[in-house]
């Protein structure tokens, strides 16, 4: 029909989780991912009718062994 409105786009939240990566060991270790570059990255990506979470979490994930 004329002038029907076209269908909403769809929605949905993505969740993004960063976890750090350090590089080196103990003083010399550095933060290979930084956040704020993250969540700038993140929020660019993102398509507008989409929500987008980051999370950066504390840690690496937690590894079994080594």
């Amino acid at each position: 029909e004329p002038g029907a409105a076209l269908p909403p786009p769809p929605t949905g939240e993505v969740l993004v989780r960063v976890w750090p990566v350090r590089a080196g060991d103990g003083a010399d270790a550095v933060d290979a991912v930084d956040a704020h570059r993250v969540l700038e990255v993140a929020t660019a990506a993102c398509p507008v009718h989409l929500t987008c979470r980051v999370e950066v979490l504390p840690g690496p994930p937690e590894e079994t062994g080594d």
